[in-house]
């Protein structure tokens, strides 16, 4: 088993020792950056992106219930905000 192990590094090297172009060694190092991280993280971090999505299939995909309005308003009430709309905005500004 090493010794094949040992033959296919020793290729592997070979390989791209011959490699002369500037762009191939880049998608090189990056596919073995990605071959690295899949086998550290996981494949799950690698999942296609979607090609559309729709805030109800978020909110099944995220489990989100909402807000408790009457948690809200008791936080806003706390906060205790003085400023009108237009004055935090351009504090922001």
């Amino acid at each position: 088993m090493t010794r094949n192990l040992d033959s296919k590094k020793i290729k592997l090297i070979e390989e791209i020792a011959s490699i002369n172009s500037e762009a191939e060694l880049d998608m090189l190092v990056k596919a073995v950056e990605l071959i690295r991280l899949s086998g550290k993280h996981g494949e799950s971090i690698f999942q296609e992106t979607k090609n559309s999505i729709s805030v109800a299939s978020l909110i099944k995909e995220q489990n989100f219930e909402g807000i408790n309005r009457s948690d809200f308003d008791r936080l806003v009430n706390e906060l205790d905000v003085k400023e009108s709309i237009e004055e935090l905005l351009a504090m922001v500004d």
